[in-house]
C-alpha cells in the first residue's frame, strides 16, 4: 500500500481550497447579480406607478379645472391604463391586458385584475404588490358617494 507523500496532500489540500473559493466566489457572484436585478425591476415598476400618478394627477387637476368633477366618481374602479388613454398618456409597453383570473396570465407584463379593481406586474414567476386607486374624498353630508357640491376632494 502506498501512502501519500507530504507533497501530493498539499497539492490535493489546494486542489480542494481552490474549489470551495471558486464556489463561495461564484455564489456571491450570482447573488449580487439577483439583487441587482430585483433593484432594477423595482426601480423599473417604480417608474411606471410614478408616470400613472402623475398622469392621474393631471387628469384630476384638469377636471377639477374645467369644473368636471362628477366624471372623477368611478374613475379609482376603472382600469386607470384605459383611463387615461389619451394623447398625454403613453401606457407602458408592456401593459397586457385586463384579467378576471389569475389563469389568465401567460405573459410577463403589467396586468388590470377586474375583480380587485387592481394594477399590479407578472414575469413569469411571480406578482408584485398590486397597486390599487383611491378615490380620497370629505364625505360632509354623509352619503357614502361623492357629490361635487358639497364634498370637498382631499389632494
Amino acid at each position: 500500500m502506498k501512502a501519500l507523500t507530504p507533497i501530493q496532500s498539499v497539492s490535493a489540500l489546494r486542489f480542494a481550497s481552490s474549489v470551495v473559493l471558486i464556489l463561495v466566489l461564484t455564489s456571491t457572484f450570482l447573488d449580487t447579480i439577483d439583487s441587482f436585478n430585483q433593484r432594477v425591476a423595482k426601480i423599473a415598476h417604480n417608474a411606471v406607478i410614478n408616470e400613472l400618478n402623475i398622469a392621474l394627477s393631471f387628469r384630476f387637476y384638469q377636471a377639477v379645472i374645467d369644473r368636471k368633477t362628477q366624471e372623477l366618481i368611478n374613475l379609482h374602479l376603472a382600469n386607470p391604463f384605459k383611463a387615461l388613454s389619451r394623447p398625454n398618456y403613453r401606457q407602458p409597453q408592456n401593459y397586457i391586458t385586463e384579467i378576471s383570473s389569475h389563469s389568465e396570465l401567460d405573459q410577463a407584463g403589467w396586468y388590470f385584475d377586474i375583480n380587485s379593481k387592481a394594477i399590479y406586474f407578472w414575469d413569469d414567476v411571480k406578482r408584485t404588490p398590486s397597486y390599487q386607486l383611491q378615490f380620497m374624498y370629505s364625505d360632509s353630508n354623509q352619503t357614502g358617494q361623492f357629490e361635487s357640491g358639497v364634498d370637498q376632494i382631499e389632494r
